[in-house]
């Protein structure tokens, strides 16, 4: 694999949809040889990316176990079965924009008081539809892992030879150029390579 630049679209692409929102999880890292993105749930592995990810000899304990993934699965490597035609199911919280913010209304708590010398008050925040949240750029949108649709759209799993996978995921795999896959039951993971690098998606016990 060849080294590549940050201003390659692809690979752009690669990192906004892979890169998680926990520490150390919100931007690559290096090895010297390998640049890796992860949520935690699914790895992938691309040429160094110049002038991208932090170069590390010890990944923190957040990040998967490079050492110890096999990115070299032995198995037969078949295309992705065929999914699930997509929802148009909207996530209430964000609109749809994948990301959210702390509704300034209610602070979070969805429902508006007031108290007065002799009562106290209470309903449902119209800003933000008591949902305690409005669209922004302030952090994904943990209802719907930051995908704009339904939960229900993007958790729903997935069988391939026994062992469950969720759909979100092979959506996002879905997309990567030339992608095939290898699923090994024993270790309940699903390696995958495409046109530019490799990767590992956990399964759902």
């Amino acid at each position: 694999m060849a080294e590549i630049t940050k201003n390659d679209r692809f690979y752009e692409s690669i990192l906004a949809d892979f890169c998680g929102n926990r520490k150390n999880l919100d931007k690559p890292l290096c090895d010297g040889k390998y640049t890796y993105v992860s949520d935690g749930k699914v790895i992938v592995r691309l040429p160094v990316i110049m002038e991208v990810g932090k170069t590390i000899d010890i990944f923190p304990a957040t990040f998967p176990d490079v050492a110890k993934l096999q990115f070299k699965q032995k198995g037969k490597f078949v295309s992705l079965p065929e999914l699930p035609e997509e929802a148009n199911g909207i996530c209430d919280s964000c609109k749809g924009r994948g990301e959210r913010t702390t509704c300034p209304e209610c602070d979070g708590n969805g429902r508006i008081y007031h108290d007065t010398a002799k009562h106290e008050y209470e309903w449902e925040c119209e800003e933000c539809d008591s949902t305690g949240y409005i669209p922004g750029e302030e952090l994904a949108c943990t209802e719907c892992n930051g995908t704009g649709a339904t939960i229900a759209n993007f958790q729903e799993n997935i069988s391939i030879k026994g062992c469950k996978f969720q759909l979100g995921y092979l959506r996002k795999l879905s997309k990567l150029p030339g992608v095939l896959i290898s699923v090994f039951p024993a270790s309940y993971q699903l390696y995958f390579k495409f046109d530019g690098g490799d990767g590992i998606l956990m399964g759902v016990k």
